[in-house]
């Protein structure tokens, strides 16, 4: 019990700097999007500097990864940007990238995650890819995989407040938007949409999700072969 408690902890720090790094360009891409559409309010988060996104959701950046970590072996959280609700109203297409755009991100990262894994496995036949410290490097690269896919699929549910149910606002018919707009913002829809997330997520991260993980494993068993 007391190795596994020295390898949870051991691992913390690269998990946890994974998951701030992969949570702020999510988050950064939400920011950077909104600005490019013309909607200012998030200027402030575009940036790589996880200190701003931590002041902003504490709790959803440092205590629920952590502590989620520990409970499943898998560092969780949330986190958000500012965004102008009358510019949303007036502009529901442009609202609609914003919110594409942190899912995108992370499909985007899980890709280059992959390549930099795929380098690594090739060359550390030379290593020896059993010793300990090699085999934890490619657990953290392989967690960093896993997590972006899964907040990238995660966060296209199309129920509030994830981003999946801003994304619809792109084909909606505007004489509809406005009514679609006040359900999704709603703050009683919150709690409800989270729950209705949680359960869909299994399905829908095996129909897209797992697929994909496959595939990226077929890549690395390419790269692997370099070796």
């Amino acid at each position: 019990m007391d190795d596994i408690n020295s390898y949870d902890l051991l691992m913390l720090l690269p998990m946890y700097l994974i998951f701030l790094f992969s949570f702020v360009v999510h988050e950064s891409a939400h920011a950077w999007m909104s600005c490019k559409q013309g909607d200012g309010s998030a200027r402030y988060y575009i940036s790589l500097n996880p200190i701003p996104h931590i002041k902003r959701t504490p709790f959803g950046m440092v205590i629920i990864p952590i502590v989620t970590y520990f409970l499943i072996g898998f560092p969780l959280g949330f986190a958000s940007v500012p965004v102008n609700i009358l510019w949303a109203q007036q502009n529901p297409r442009k609202y609609g990238l914003v919110a594409l755009a942190g899912p995108v991100a992370n499909l985007i990262l899980a890709i280059g995650f992959v390549i930099v894994l795929g380098l690594y496995l090739a060359f550390a036949g030379k290593i020896g890819f059993h010793s300990e410290g090699v085999r934890q490097i490619y657990e953290v690269l392989r967690m960093a995989v896993n997590l972006n896919v899964v907040l990238a699929v995660f966060n296209l549910i199309p129920v509030p407040p994830l981003d999946g149910s801003s994304i619809p606002c792109l084909f909606i018919p505007k004489r509809h938007l406005s009514s679609y707009l006040r359900i999704i913002w709603n703050p009683s829809m919150a709690m409800p949409g989270i729950l209705i997330a949680y359960f869909a997520f299994s399905g829908l991260f095996g129909v897209i999700g797992v697929p994909f993980l496959l595939f990226l494993d077929q890549i690395l068993n390419l790269f692997r072969g370099l070796v």
